[in-house]
């Protein structure tokens, strides 16, 4: 295991955000379905339908999946990759802001829960208006209640205690399994920094430019605020395993400096500077991510 696995290990936790969800989709009953294959003249081997217990659209659901996609761009924003399904690694040092995070979003989703359990008998009688004979009453649950959660979990990056008292061969192998996702990861954490990073810097770059008038650009706020939070996400989350990238982030901030959007807007020369600095600064990355060295992964026998 490298040194910056090493770090990983001692600097993050693995973290997984689960999610609880009413299943909103059904297979239609045989009858609705020989019926459509009747209609279309054919085999109702050769037919497949499902039905929505719920308009995706109503007011209420709505609110409860906005909770839930707030959740998990929350979770990939403040976390870095892993090479395990669902898991990702989150800061040590910052394991309780988001476990109070979480809890926020708990709360809320169980007030837009609540809203829609209020509104759940004009829910199914949209759906009875619209589906007709296919419309079923029990495939609706009683309560809506148990049926969403939000939650997060800690699993182990290290195997199973169990194993030493067992087999020692596979102990050994378990160890170096996780040392090698442990390297990947690694790997991983570069690529998306190095990935979201030119994301940004391409973005300001382009609307810092002039259109085919020769005139500057408009461009919003949110176009330099977001290579600040950037800046700022790269300190918490970086473990300093690409010297090359860590110097060029430290240029860009140090061109970006304390230049508002407003000075980019109103003084040419400063939104010149700002925007030949982050080109290069763009080139030198498109470099890195062609020679990125790549790292030998292997699993020990």
């Amino acid at each position: 295991m490298s040194e910056y696995a090493d770090v990983l290990r001692e600097q993050f936790a693995a973290v997984k955000l689960r999610t609880k969800w009413w299943g909103i989709t059904r297979a239609v009953d045989d009858y609705s379905k020989k019926k459509m294959a009747e209609a279309v003249d054919a085999d109702e081997d050769e037919v497949s339908a499902s039905k929505k217990l719920v308009n995706t659209k109503f007011p209420q659901y709505k609110a409860c999946t906005a909770i839930r996609s707030q959740a998990k761009s929350w979770f990939k924003e403040n976390t870095l990759p892993f090479p395990e399904d669902g898991v990702r690694l989150h800061k040590r040092t910052n394991i309780q802001d988001a476990v109070n995070t979480v809890a926020g979003f708990t709360a809320r989703l169980d007030q837009a829960v609540a809203a829609l359990q209020d509104s759940y008998w004009d829910l199914r009688q949209e759906r009875k208006a619209k589906q007709r004979g296919m419309f079923r009453e029990e495939a609706y649950p009683l309560t809506l209640v148990d049926q969403f959660a939000i939650w997060i979990e800690f699993p182990s990056l290290d195997p199973p205690e169990y194993l030493k008292d067992g087999n020692e061969r596979i102990w050994n192998q378990e160890r170096a399994r996780c040392a090698a996702r442990l390297d990947e990861a690694v790997a991983m954490a570069e690529q998306a920094l190095t990935n979201e990073f030119q994301e940004v810097l391409t973005h300001l770059v382009e609307r810092l430019g002039y259109d085919e008038m020769g005139e500057a650009k408009k461009f919003r706020d949110g176009s330099v605020d977001n290579l600040r939070e950037f800046f700022g996400k790269f300190r918490n989350l970086s473990i300093g395993s690409n010297e090359s990238l860590d110097e060029l982030v430290n240029a860009a901030q140090a061109i970006l400096g304390n230049t508002k959007p407003d000075m980019l807007r109103d003084a040419p020369n400063v939104r010149d500077v700002v925007r030949q600095g982050m080109a290069a600064i763009s080139g030198r990355l498109d470099e890195l991510m062609v020679n990125r060295p790549s790292r030998a992964i292997s699993f020990d026998d």
